[in-house]
Order: structure tokens, then sequence, then C-alpha cells
């Protein structure tokens, strides 16, 4: 019997994580929010967790707290997230939001994008997942091209089109870029991995 426990205690995972949501809401005068944001739940180094955990909690730009003017009206503002992947290796969020005033028919969108290492809380940039010195930029663009052409009614984005780098998150099998203006469009456009392998560094999250 006891060997049993000894072999049953083996075979459990030293990790066995999961993704919590959390948030607030408030309203204040003419500025109503609401924020959701993840938070890893269950790696065995707590102060890693903690880092991670503040890395995640951060991602969005600080909230709104200028003052409004009255003649604008209510300014409504939600910023959410969603899982493009977790795994004993990587955690990787999406997070989009939102703000309007009421009656408004212009809105102000946020967009953020977060991969992390759950080994070292390491926060991976896009310059990271590519081999050292490669134009990564120009070979991503040539890729996303076409669907952000369909995207747009067959229009040319322009030069504007990734001129900075995009945001990005992983799923395992894609990655995937927004954000492509500068401006925190919704739009995504997925890779699949097999289109990029070749432009990828070690160590990155499909190696």
């Amino acid at each position: 019997m006891r060997f049993l426990l000894i072999l049953v205690l083996l075979a459990l995972p030293l990790d066995a994580q999961e993704l919590v949501t959390k948030g607030w809401s408030r309203a204040e005068g003419l500025l109503t929010q609401s924020y959701r944001y993840p938070q890893l739940r269950g790696l065995a180094d707590r102060q890693l967790e903690a880092r991670i955990n503040q890395e995640l909690r951060t991602a969005f730009e600080p909230p709104r707290t200028r003052n409004l003017d009255p003649i604008d009206g209510v300014y409504d503002e939600q910023r959410t997230f969603r899982v493009g992947r977790l795994d004993a290796h990587w955690v990787s969020i999406r997070y989009t939001g939102w703000g309007h005033h009421r009656g408004s028919s212009s809105t102000d969108h946020f967009a953020a994008g977060r991969t992390i290492n759950l080994r070292t809380g390491e926060v991976l940039t896009l310059e990271g997942l590519f081999w050292p010195g490669l134009d990564y930029r120009s070979r991503l663009r040539t890729l996303a091209l076409p669907a952000m052409t369909r995207w747009m009614g067959g229009s040319d984005p322009g030069p504007d089109f990734m001129k900075v780098s995009p945001g990005f998150y992983v799923t395992p099998r894609k990655l995937v870029l927004f954000d492509f203006f500068n401006n925190h469009s919704d739009q995504d456009i997925p890779l699949e991995v097999p289109v990029v392998r070749d432009m990828l560094a070690p160590g990155g999250p499909w190696r």
C-alpha cells in the first residue's frame, strides 16, 4: 500500500496551474468601469507565481482617471481577456477592451498581449520569438498582408500597416498578430506555426 502511494505521488505534476478571473467594477461620477484580468494559481514557486501575476494584472495601460466633461455624458469602459495558451511552460493572453461616451458612435479600443514563460517568469517579446538579426517584421507583414487586405474589403492597407511591431499572443498551433496600425484595433490574424517555423529561435513556445 505504501509503495502504491509513492507511485501515485510521483505521477502527480509538480505544478497543476490554472487561471482564475479577477477584476473590479466601479461607477464614479461620469465614469463607469469594468476590468477583468487573469491570475495564475498552482505554481509550486509562489514568488515566481506572484511575479507572473503582476504581469498579468498590469498588461493593460492604466485605467482612465481624468476628469470628464459633463457635456460629453457618461463614459463607459470595459476591459477583459481571452486565453490563447496555458500549459506547463507557457501562458499567453489576449487583452481587449473598449470605451465610449454613451450615445456616441466613436469608440476607443484597447489591446494588449502577454506571453510568459512559466519556468522563468520572462515576458516573451515578438522579437524574442525569432532568430537574432532577422528582419521578422517584413516577413510577417508579407504573411499577414493578404488577410488584412481581405478584411479591408480589398483595399491596400498602405505603408502604415505593420510600420511598428504588432501585438501578439500564441496558441498551441498558431502565432496570432493584432494591432497592426498601433491603434488598438480588434482585428486578429493567425499564422500557422509551420508557416513561420524557419524564423523561430530555439527555446520558444513551439520548440
